[in-house]
């Protein structure tokens, strides 16, 4: 994953931070972004899993702000989970966020969302 974190902020300027949240059930891009690049981060997404966008488009959701924050405590906290409260979920979140650290893609935006979260 840092290497997709690396390639996601240098591919697009316009994404500032970037933490990525990757489970055998979702693929999570958590970015702070200047712009609407959402049909460009889709397009990369598609690429990186070589699948095609067209496939990828129907199963993708955005979130902005107040609506962000909420999907991510969902996520965190297992209700977002195929299982109802799957407690592995949670440690998978804190990952995301360290490799996100580690990578010097997480600034102050994601870490005071995560934060909140946590």
């Amino acid at each position: 994953l840092p290497d997709a974190l690396a390639e996601l902020t240098k591919e697009f300027p316009g994404v500032r931070e970037s933490a990525i949240l990757s489970t055998c059930n979702r693929t999570e891009l958590f970015l702070a972004i200047d712009g609407e690049n959402e049909p460009e981060v889709i397009q990369w997404l598609a690429s990186y899993h070589a699948v095609e966008a067209d496939a990828l488009a129907p199963h993708i959701y955005s979130f902005k702000h107040l609506k962000a924050a909420q999907h991510m405590m969902r996520v965190a906290s297992g209700l977002d989970s195929l299982v109802l409260g799957e407690p592995q979920i949670l440690g998978q979140f804190k990952d995301a966020i360290r490799t996100a650290r580690d990578a010097l893609t997480c600034g102050t935006e994601l870490e005071q969302a995560f934060s909140k979260v946590l």
